[in-house]
């Protein structure tokens, strides 16, 4: 046995009247491996196999011996042993590769790890988008920034919460946006938007009040009147003679000493 140099060995008997080879089934005697190449009996990167997954592959495959009926039986029998011994990988797993308890082939393993492989790109894919839209963020704010330098804004302190981010907008946005739209609608005022025509003038048709009220709150947005102004200020001249008013034109209602303010006034 000492001068073996195979690694993987099919027993067979010879028939002596006929003088030919037969499977060595009668006898029970199996294919086998040298122990010396399996693990645990060679370091794992020289072993071809596990010496403990051999072990159970016979065991396990012991009964179906008896129905082999031919030599192609036999051949593909033993190329099960052999291929589930050599190709079994549980050596060299990690702890976090999980594989069912059932001997694992070649098949097995690449079906695994390309599944694997699938979700980890689909997931590299996500993080590539989410980089990139951070990027994107990043750039739009860059510009932001320098063009809030141009009016000494300063942007050197790191905002780290909503209520930093408020003080923030307050204190530094809001003087510039306020500026930026007076001028904006003083602007507009100049060029005639929402112009009335002379024979409109002193009307108080719908349509007029409305350009009349655009108009004006371009360059005077805040308007104050008392509860008793308030609804003539904003009362269509209607030809059935109903009571109409445009409801939907005041953007913010403010009462000062709502308090002090009799019921049936404020609720009229």
């Amino acid at each position: 046995m000492e001068d073996l140099t195979g690694i993987f060995f099919i027993p067979a008997m010879l028939n002596k009247s006929t003088s030919s080879l037969l499977p060595a089934i009668e006898d029970n005697k199996l294919a086998w491996f040298p122990r010396e190449i399996l693990k645990p009996m060679i370091e794992p990167e020289l072993a071809i196999g596990d010496g403990k997954i051999y072990d159970e592959v016979v065991s396990d495959g012991i009964y179906n011996i008896y129905k082999i009926a031919n030599w192609q039986e036999y051949i593909d029998y033993c190329k099960n042993i052999y291929e589930k011994t050599t190709t079994n990988l549980k050596v060299f797993l990690n702890e976090n590769e999980q594989f069912e308890k059932s001997i694992i082939n070649i098949d097995v393993i690449e079906s695994f790890y390309a599944n694997k492989t699938g979700k980890n790109n689909s997931l590299i894919r996500e993080i590539e988008q989410k980089i990139e839209k951070i990027n994107q963020y990043l750039q739009q704010f860059i510009c932001e920034m320098r063009k809030l330098k141009k009016y000494n804004i300063d942007d050197s302190k790191i905002i780290s919460n909503k209520d930093e981010l408020d003080i923030w907008l307050y204190t530094n946005v809001r003087y510039i946006s306020f500026w930026l739209a007076v001028h904006y609608y003083e602007a507009r005022w100049l060029e005639g938007d929402y112009s009335v025509t002379d024979n409109q003038k002193g009307t108080t048709f719908e349509n007029v009040l409305k350009k009349f009220y655009k108009r004006l709150s371009m360059i005077m947005p805040c308007m104050v009147m008392t509860f008793y102004m308030l609804p003539k200020q904003f009362e269509p001249y209607n030809i059935e003679g109903n009571e109409q008013y445009l409801y939907n034109i005041i953007d913010t209602l403010i009462v000062d000493e709502a308090g002090q303010v009799s019921t049936d006034v404020h609720s009229l």
